[in-house]
């Protein structure tokens, strides 16, 4: 008797493992079609849901004219107005080289290749500019990181792609405007569709229209910081309440949230 209780407590252990360690597909979706992070129902611990990369979303932009041997520069935010008008932000462009197949070092010691990773090749965060954020205690618009149109092309920084990943817009009138663009939104409550851009390293937030040939209004004083009423140190976020009020994270360096 002992025995066979022994064995059916064995047998019911083994089929709860089973059952526990295999992938729960996400409701109706079918298996191995894809899942979040974390398996089990769609949105789970992933906000968004079950996600799928597709593949050459955004084109290269090396396809746009005059930028064939340039490729994106580090990316800094991505905003969807709506799935055919998807706002990409970056930081320049850097040149558009493969990467080369690893060498093992054997010479210098064991298990050495090159390059490692990401790094030192290819790291857009550290090839893009700018560089330092201020050179004896004034912020300019230089970069520190190598010559621009040979190390980098300070270009294309506003982008909008469709959904087939076309771009379809780019302000490269605006271009010399910025220093470290940080975010980019079109408030879901604004009827005429402003656009907002934050750059942290200028210290301000710039509102266009939005087809974006008009610059409607700056806060902040481009290049000084501070923290009082009329100043941001290095901003980054906005979130907007449906009244239109809205609040900007700031930031960095001042660790307040300003409300307009």
């Amino acid at each position: 008797m002992r025995v066979s209780v022994v064995a059916a407590i064995v047998a019911a252990l083994a089929v709860g493992i089973l059952i526990g360690t295999q992938a729960i597909p996400l409701q109706g979706q079918a298996r191995n079609a894809g899942f979040a992070a974390v398996p089990g129902e769609k949105g789970g611990q992933d906000p968004f849901g079950a996600y799928e990369i597709v593949q050459n979303w955004p084109k290269p932009i090396s396809q746009l004219p005059g930028l064939s041997n340039w490729t994106w520069g580090a990316g800094e935010f991505v905003f969807a107005e709506t799935p055919n008008r998807v706002y990409a932000l970056q930081r320049g462009l850097l040149p558009n080289i493969q990467r080369p197949k690893a060498i093992k070092l054997p010479q210098l010691g064991p298990n050495i290749e090159f390059p490692i990773g990401r790094l030192p090749w290819r790291d857009a965060t550290s090839a893009s500019p700018p560089g330092a954020l201020e050179v004896n205690g004034k912020v300019g618009d230089d970069s520190d990181v190598g010559v621009n149109g040979t190390d980098f092309l300070w270009s294309h920084i506003i982008n909008i792609v469709d959904g087939q990943g076309n771009i379809v817009e780019s302000w490269t009138q605006w271009d010399k405007m910025f220093r470290r663009p940080h975010a980019i939104y079109v408030s879901p409550y604004d009827p005429q569709k402003r656009v907002f851009v934050v750059d942290d390293y200028r210290h301000a937030v710039f509102i266009f229209t939005h087809d974006g040939k008009q610059l409607l209004k700056t806060l902040g004083e481009p290049n000084v910081h501070a923290s009082d009423a009329k100043h941001f140190y290095r901003p980054t976020f906005i979130a907007w309440d449906p009244d239109g009020t809205y609040f900007i994270a700031d930031g960095y360096a001042n660790t307040r949230v300003v409300k307009y």
